[in-house]
């Protein structure tokens, strides 16, 4: 039996905290998942990384230079300890020990400009650069990821679930929404075919091997302005009907969100469908808590255990059909780990 892959797909970021995240998230649903099932999450989970903002990094870095200099350390403050919380942590606790010239250096990090500037080219090139449906190296990054991992081994294609955050969750649902609805995948240009074109018969039997999807901290639903046809002019909703990619299938969307992440939105209301008594909502909105300070509330869904746990549930659910494991699929994977 081939291993359930599971795609992690970050949010917008630097880069220097995500080892750890996907690290932090993955340890921990390996454990969840061991304490349900008693068996060796080893040996039926593949965590795949999926990294999708190389270029586009690449050419934020090279903008800020060409504008405003080279990228110091000093620059970077901002970003690397709000992206990095027990950095953060550290920062005010030295603070806290030498209160005069430690708070003097955490202050002034606030007044300086170069490192708000660095901060909004982060986060306003990568939504920018992703707002252009032509190819701009993202969506062929994550196409490419998945495609190496789902067809390595054709004609069978494994069973996969995607976790994302923030702007991976955007990333993926697009991913996702065409998939279901028009097995396009991912278009690199208007009309255009490239090396990466599937046909539909390939493009079906990804369809069919996908089984959830996990967002974070998502501003799916704010991301649904870019589709004028949502709005219905002279509605008094103003917004109208948003097709529901999960609609009738038996694949799962779990969108987790703090209440203190004003980053993550909602999308029961807006993708969610009045269900049948007794059946859960999908997509369902799943509230978790964070923390109170809005940056540690978006990211700290990577450490979260109540998150680690839905998710290991989710996807065991998806593996083993009956909810447990059979004693057979308990000792084939304690012989497995044994050889």
């Amino acid at each position: 039996m081939q291993k359930h892959h599971v795609f992690l797909v970050h949010g917008i970021t630097d880069l220097t905290n995500v080892p750890r995240d996907f690290k932090d998230l993955t340890a921990r649903i390996r454990k969840h998942f061991r304490s349900l099932y008693k068996v060796d999450p080893d040996n039926y989970l593949e965590f795949v990384p999926v990294s999708w903002d190389n270029e586009v990094g690449e050419g934020e870095r090279a903008i800020y230079e060409r504008c405003f200099g080279q990228i110091t350390p000093t620059d970077r403050t901002f970003v690397t300890t709000t992206f990095n919380p027990i950095d953060d942590a550290d920062f005010m606790f030295e603070a806290i020990k030498q209160p005069r010239n430690q708070l003097e250096m955490f202050f002034s990090r606030f007044n300086r400009w170069r490192g708000w500037r660095y901060f909004s080219t982060l986060f306003m090139g990568h939504v920018i650069a992703y707002s252009n449906k032509n190819d701009n190296g993202i969506r062929r990054a994550m196409w490419s990821t998945l495609k190496k991992h789902l067809l390595e081994n054709a004609p069978e294609v494994p069973s996969y679930s995607i976790v994302g955050h923030s702007m991976g969750a955007v990333i993926s649902f697009d991913f996702l929404f065409e998939l279901m609805t028009n097995l396009k995948l991912f278009q690199f240009g208007e009309g255009t075919e490239t090396p990466d074109h599937l046909d539909k018969l390939q493009a079906k039997e990804i369809r069919n091997a996908f089984r959830n999807f996990y967002s974070m901290g998502s501003p799916i639903s704010l991301f649904l302005m870019r589709r004028k046809e949502l709005w219905s002019n002279g509605s008094q909703k103003r917004f109208g009907k948003v097709k529901n990619p999960f609609e009738g299938t038996q694949n799962k969307w779990m969108n987790f969100l703090s209440t203190d992440d004003v980053f993550g939105y909602p999308v029961q209301p807006l993708f969610g469908e009045e269900m049948d008594l007794g059946q859960k909502a999908n997509p369902q909105d799943i509230y978790v808590e964070n923390g109170l300070l809005p940056p540690w509330a978006h990211i700290n869904y990577w450490r979260n255990e109540s998150v680690a746990k839905e998710i290991a549930r989710s996807i065991g659910q998806s593996i083993f059909p009956t909810g447990v494991a059979s004693d057979r699929e308990r000792e084939l994977s304690g012989s497995r780990t044994s050889g």
